[in-house]
């Protein structure tokens, strides 16, 4: 995304906890990190829920990298987000919403109209982003604060207080990135391609 251990902190919270991946399948649970891209910005975690980052997620951190890049100059249209960043325009006006509705984006109407940050990059974290469009980042339901868990092994589950660990863990490293920081890791990758062209 290239971040110092990047999401595979879900193996490593697990060897940590001296428990493998392929002990937790013995238990019905698996969770492994197959990819972590900052080209794209693309998270994608599987287990046996398919959980993942949504298209939804990855346009609409797509579109607030554009507005991060953009920042101090004025409110950007839609259709300009979309074309450089390869979006639908009418799916991307629906995740604008959503990102305004969280505070995150500032729309105006009009032809001098547009979308821009609601504040500076450096402030606009990615766990912000991603929980805006996708919801709360706890792999399973029995760990989200705001769930009330009626499982029966709730008092005894060792396996829980693993997917806590990783949430935390995945909780910490999304907080920690901010769309500054993305911008300018995006920055430094394109002068390299264009370089070694």
């Amino acid at each position: 995304m290239d971040w110092t251990g990047g999401l595979h902190m879900a193996v490593t919270t697990l060897d940590t906890l001296g428990t493998t991946p392929g002990s937790l399948t013995a238990c019905g649970f698996r969770a492994m990190i197959v990819s972590k891209l900052i080209d794209n910005v693309d998270l994608t975690i599987h287990s046996r829920s398919n959980m993942k980052i949504s298209t939804k997620g990855e346009y609409g951190i797509r579109a607030m990298i554009e507005l991060a890049h953009r920042f101090g100059q004025g409110y950007v249209q839609s259709a300009e987000i979309a074309a450089v960043r390869d979006v639908p325009e009418n799916y991307l006006y629906q995740l604008l919403i959503t990102l305004r509705k969280a505070g995150l984006v500032r729309s105006r109407r009009g032809p001098q109209g547009g979308h821009m940050l609601s504040r500076p990059p450096e402030r606009i974290s990615l766990a912000e982003v991603v929980v805006a469009l996708e919801g709360p980042l706890a792999p399973v339901t029995c760990v989200q604060d705001s769930v009330v868990d009626d499982c029966r092994f709730a008092d005894t589950c060792v396996v829980r207080d693993v997917w806590r660990r990783v949430t935390d863990a995945t909780r910490q490293i999304l907080e920690e990135t901010s769309f500054a920081e993305l911008t300018e890791r995006e920055r430094e990758r394109q002068s390299a391609v264009e370089a070694a062209s």
